[in-house]
Parts: structure tokens; sequence; C-alpha cells
């Protein structure tokens, strides 16, 4: 295990914490740009032995969780630092909820339970204040969204002293859930899987596995192959599916010069 210190990866990027599979980041970047908090999350989840990563952008912190026998350390932190804030894409990013806040909510709903009824509906409106200040942040700006809907629900189950919305974090712990194991699902299929392929070295032909591929390799690719590694055409014309990555179920014509990627398929 590496030693546990703080380390500056780049302008802006902090190494906080680490542990084999697991690091910490500290990003200023996503303190002052809040709402490309999802873009981050895809181009990291993008990287290769990358399984799940979580964000908490008031605070500029990135946890990232990865194989350490498809990534190392050092490479994960080199391709984080060279992510470009500059082509960021702006949505508004949900609140990430973690076993800490449903043992928050389950002591409240324990002292809700135990608690004489005015002070248990104290407990619940500091658990549930933050979805009805949303909602009445919604309303100011005359909006009617989901927002607004959750504060209503959660304002009348007050109102008649049904404490058990203290529990409302769990159901939302519970969908996020279920979206990062779709996440890391996702990324573990479109991830390309280890094959020998032919490369060209010094005017000869020879096979070798994916994995060991490296910088200035020439790889000599033919129908029906997957591209192992991202690359640029150096001679020849061919049609590329790159339905993995785009959808897109018509194959994309690609000569030299032009750039092909990593799990697209040659036609």
């Amino acid at each position: 295990m590496m030693p546990d210190r703080e380390v500056t990866l780049a302008p802006g990027i902090r190494v906080k914490h680490r542990l084999p599979g697991r690091l910490r980041l500290s990003m200023t970047l996503l303190v002052r740009f809040p709402d490309g908090a999802n873009w981050l999350r895809h181009q990291l989840l993008a990287l290769l032995g990358v399984t799940r990563v979580h964000l908490r952008p008031a605070i500029g912190s990135v946890v990232i969780e990865y194989h350490p026998d498809q990534t190392d350390e050092s490479t994960l932190l080199t391709q984080v630092a060279g992510i470009d804030w500059q082509q960021r894409t702006e949505s508004e990013h949900e609140p990430e909820y973690c076993g800490g806040d449903n043992l928050l909510n389950a002591g409240g709903l324990l002292l809700a339970q135990c608690l004489p009824r005015r002070w248990a509906a104290l407990a619940t409106l500091l658990l549930t204040g933050e979805t009805l200040a949303e909602g009445v942040a919604s309303l100011t700006r005359r909006e009617l969204n989901v927002e607004v809907l959750d504060a209503l629900a959660v304002g009348l189950s007050v109102l008649r002293g049904d404490n058990r919305t203290a529990m409302l974090t769990l159901g939302e712990y519970m969908e996020q859930e279920t979206s990062r194991h779709s996440d890391a699902l996702l990324a573990s299929l479109l991830r390309p899987q280890e094959h020998r392929v032919w490369v060209e070295h010094a005017g000869e032909r020879r096979q070798m596995l994916s994995s060991a591929l490296t910088v200035g390799d020439v790889m000599l690719l033919g129908p029906g192959d997957t591209i192992p590694a991202d690359g640029k055409v150096l001679r020849g014309v061919g049609l590329i599916n790159q339905a993995s990555m785009t959808g897109e179920s018509v194959p994309v014509r690609r000569e030299k010069g032009a750039w092909l990627y990593a799990g697209t398929k040659v036609q």
C-alpha cells in the first residue's frame, strides 16, 4: 500500500487518499463548475479499469474505484489530469447519497418513534429540510418540477404527523445504487476484451496480446476484427461499426488520417 499523503497532481487537483483500487481526489474545477459533474462522471467511467465514481461537487471530492489488474494508479492519475474541462457539457447534478446518509435517516426515524410528538416532528423536519427548501426555491423561480412535488408530499406527511418521511433518502439511495450498478455494467460491456492482435514491427508481422500494445505499435486489422486500442489509420480504407459507442448501426468510412476508437469493429 502506498503511503497515505496529500499529493498535488496538477493545478487544482490533489490526491487526498489512496488505497489499492481506490483513489480520493480534490478537484477545484468541480467546485467552480458543479453543473459539469455528470459530464465528469462519464469521462471517468470511460477510463479503462474504472468501475465506480462518487462525486461531491460542493467540496470538490472525487472518489474513483478501479480494477488494479486493468490499470494502475499512475496511469489513472495521468488520464484524470488530462481531462479537458473546456469540452464539458453542463446539466443539473443530483446529490449522491451514501450509507452514512441512510444511518442518519435511520437514527432520525428512531428518534421520531421514541420522542414526544412535538419533538419527533422537529427531528423529521431537520432530516427533510433540504427537500422542503429545494421545493420552495423552485416555486420562487416559478418552476413546477419534481422538487416541488417531493416537497409537497413531504410537507403534507409531516403536517399529518407521519414521521416515516425521515426515511425518504433511503428510496433515493436505492435508486442511485441501481443507477451506479448500471453504469458499472455498461462500462464493463464497452470495455474491449483482451485478445491477440497482429502488429507490424520493422517490416515483420507477429501476434501479441492487446494488453501489451504500446504507443507507436502498428496494428494490422481486417474485416471482423475488434479494434483493441485507440489509433489513427496509417494506410488503407475500411468501414467501421461504431454502434458500441454511438448506437448508430450504419458503418462509417475511415481512411488515412482518421481516428479509430477501441471497442469499435471493422466491417
